[in-house]
């Protein structure tokens, strides 16, 4: 994995906010989000999936 920033937000900034360890960034490959070029690669929902399956597991 290699950090990414980009825009966005999601329940894991107020979870952070407070000290909490978060994920994020689990979810499917894809671009241009909430507008008209939105995209999501298919073949990205599986594979992320196992890794958060993965994840999870380890903690």
């Amino acid at each position: 994995m290699k950090w990414k920033s980009v825009g966005g937000g999601s329940d894991v900034n107020h979870t952070a906010e407070l000290g909490i360890p978060s994920l994020d960034g689990f979810g499917p490959i894809g671009a241009g989000f909430h507008s008209t070029s939105e995209y999501l690669e298919l073949d990205s929902i599986e594979p992320r999936i196992r890794l958060l399956k993965r994840v999870i597991q380890s903690l």
